[in-house]
């Protein structure tokens, strides 16, 4: 149903939708499993995470889970498996993926506070990065360096949209007013 909402909407201004179903309905599940209770372990390792330096270990992790993320899975394995998918059926939209995680999470490293770091290392500022790198460069647009130029633009606008919002709907906002334009 939020589907076939958003594609109706977005047809009517010659706007694909791309992944607006899956950010409303995660944001709804996210809104409502809220932990309620004491202190778990998961929350007393991010306590003890927050004051540790950067985990290189853990950004990689996190750059190979962000293809994974635009599925929400975080795992490695499943993340490297979508990747190899990729790569096989189109290498351009595999590389500029890739592109898309890379800086995309390693903008995170560089602007977030440590406290915030563990959202790099699930992946989550890779995957507005990838969608919104391979939307622009070589999936709407015909790849040429104009396309690879405006997704690089896009790309740092969504680094940009979600530093200063911190939701993973910012994709949305960047891609559609590039591809207005």
């Amino acid at each position: 149903m939020c589907s076939a909402f958003a594609n109706t909407l977005g047809a009517a201004f010659n706007i694909p939708y791309l992944t607006l179903p899956f950010n409303l309905i995660v944001i709804c599940t996210f809104l409502t499993i809220q932990s309620q209770g004491e202190n778990t372990t998961e929350d007393a390792f991010n306590s003890t995470a927050e004051t540790e330096d950067i985990n290189w270990f853990q950004v990689g992790r996190g750059i190979a889970v962000s293809m994974g993320q635009v599925y929400a899975i975080n795992d490695v394995l499943a993340s490297s498996i979508m990747n190899l998918a990729l790569c096989l059926a189109s290498p351009l939209l595999f590389i500029m993926s890739t592109i898309g995680a890379i800086v995309g999470s390693l903008a995170g490293v560089f602007i977030l506070p440590a406290e915030s770091l563990q959202e790099v290392y699930y992946g989550i500022w890779g995957y507005n990065a990838v969608i919104s790198t391979a939307s622009i460069s070589c999936v709407f647009f015909v790849f040429r360096p104009m396309s690879f130029t405006l997704g690089m633009i896009n790309l740092l606008a969504t680094i940009g949209a979600q530093y200063a919002l911190r939701a993973t709907l910012v994709l949305q906002v960047s891609t559609s007013l590039l591809q207005l334009n």
